[in-house]
C-alpha cells in the first residue's frame, strides 16, 4: 500500500498543470531607459519617461527632467541645513549629484504627467501592494518608489524647507516602473541598471512600504494580459537579508550631501536608445501563437477544471497499472 501511495504522489507531481505553476504576466510597450550618465539623480524623471512612452507620449528622459518643477538644493545657511521639499518640487537638479541634489515624490510627478496627459495621472500612493499588482495584471505599468538595489533604507538626513517644515530623507530612495509578475518575483524596468530586473516580491514590497507606499499610474485603457509559463527561473538580484542596515543611523550631514543622492555605478552605462513612438501603447507581451492563445482558459478556476478532467483521463491508466502490479505481486507472494 505504501508503494501505491508513493507512486500516486509521483504521478501527481509529474502531472501538475502549468497554470498552477509560477506563471508570468508582463506588460509590453514599456521601454527601458538608463538614467546614467546624464541624470545621476534622475531616476524619477527616467521612470516617468518610460511610463509616458507606454502611454503614447514620445518623450525622452531629458524632456521629463526639464519639465519637473525644481526646488533649491540642500545647503547650509547660518549653521542650519535648508533645501527644497520633494513633495513640492525636485530637490536640486537631476543632472547633478554630490551637491545637495536628492529627488522628488509623487506630487510633482503627477503635476508633470498633467503637462503631457492632462487629467490622466492617477495617484496610487497609500494603496495596498496587491492593488498595484492588480493594475499590472490588467495591463498597465505602475511607477513606484523603492530603494536602490533593494537595500534597506534608513533615516539619513533632515533639513528645513522654504516654509519651515522639516524634511526627512531616507537613504537609497529610488523610482522604477513595475511591469510584471513572475512567480515570487516582480518585474521592473530599473533606470539605475538600465535593464529589466526581477526582484523578490516580499523584499520589493517591504522596500516600497518603507518609502511611503508611493506609486502613480496613468488613467488610460488597459491592454490585454496574457499569462505565460516562464521558460527559466528568474535571476534574483537580492533576497531579504538579516544583515541589512539598521532602521536609523547617525550620519554626518556633510558626508550625506557629498554622496547621498545616489550610489553611483562604478562604470556609468551608455544611455538607452530613443523611446518608441505611440504605436507601442498598451500591448501585452504574448510569445505564443494566436491559435494557442485562443484555446487558453481565461481564469485559474477554468484551468484547474480543465486540468482535472485531463488528469483523470491521462493518469488513470498508469495508476491502474501500478495497482494491478501491486495486486500481481500480492498474488505471487501468497503463492509462495
Amino acid at each position: 500500500m505504501k508503494k501505491f501511495i508513493v507512486a500516486l504522489i509521483v504521478l501527481l507531481i509529474i502531472f501538475i498543470p502549468k497554470e498552477l505553476k509560477a506563471a508570468s504576466v508582463k506588460v509590453k510597450g514599456v521601454p527601458v531607459f538608463d538614467q546614467y550618465p546624464e541624470l545621476p539623480t534622475g531616476c524619477e524623471a527616467t521612470s516617468l519617461a518610460m511610463l509616458l512612452n507606454w502611454g503614447g507620449v514620445s518623450v525622452s528622459k531629458f524632456d521629463v527632467a526639464d519639465s519637473l518643477p525644481k526646488g533649491p538644493k540642500v545647503n547650509e545657511v547660518d549653521g542650519n541645513w535648508t533645501g527644497g521639499n520633494p513633495n513640492v518640487a525636485f530637490v536640486g537638479d537631476p543632472y547633478s549629484e554630490k551637491d545637495g541634489s536628492f529627488g522628488v515624490f509623487e506630487g510633482p510627478i503627477l503635476q508633470t504627467i498633467n503637462t503631457y496627459l492632462p487629467g490622466k495621472g492617477i495617484n496610487m500612493t497609500g494603496q495596498s501592494f496587491d492593488s498595484l499588482l492588480s493594475i499590472v495584471e490588467n495591463g498597465k505599468p505602475v511607477m513606484v518608489w523603492t530603494t536602490i538595489d533593494q537595500k534597506q533604507t534608513y533615516l539619513s538626513a533632515s533639513w528645513e524647507d522654504e516654509a519651515g517644515s522639516t524634511v526627512n530623507w531616507y537613504r537609497y530612495e529610488h523610482a522604477v516602473v513595475l511591469t510584471g509578475i513572475e512567480g515570487e518575483h516582480v518585474i521592473v524596468h530599473d533606470p539605475y541598471t538600465g535593464s529589466v530586473e526581477h526582484y523578490n516580491r516580499s523584499l520589493f514590497e517591504r522596500n516600497w512600504a518603507s518609502m511611503g507606499k508611493r506609486a502613480v499610474t496613468l488613467g488610460l485603457p488597459a491592454g490585454e494580459v496574457v499569462t505565460e509559463q516562464p521558460e527559466a527561473e528568474p535571476v534574483e538580484t537580492n533576497e531579504i537579508s538579516e544583515a541589512s542596515a539598521p532602521e536609523e543611523e547617525s550620519v554626518s550631514f556633510t558626508s550625506v550631501i557629498s554622496s547621498e543622492a545616489t550610489d553611483n555605478k562604478e562604470e556609468l552605462q551608455e544611455d538607452s536608445d530613443d523611446p518608441p513612438g505611440p504605436e507601442a501603447v498598451i500591448v501585452v507581451e504574448n510569445t505564443e501563437e494566436e491559435e494557442t492563445k485562443e484555446k487558453r482558459p481565461e481564469t485559474l478556476e477554468q484551468s484547474v477544471h480543465i486540468w482535472w478532467k485531463d488528469f483523470l483521463a491521462v493518469a488513470i491508466e498508469p495508476v491502474k497499472f501500478v495497482f494491478d502490479s501491486l495486486t500481481d505481486w500480492k498474488v505471487v507472494f501468497n503463492d509462495q
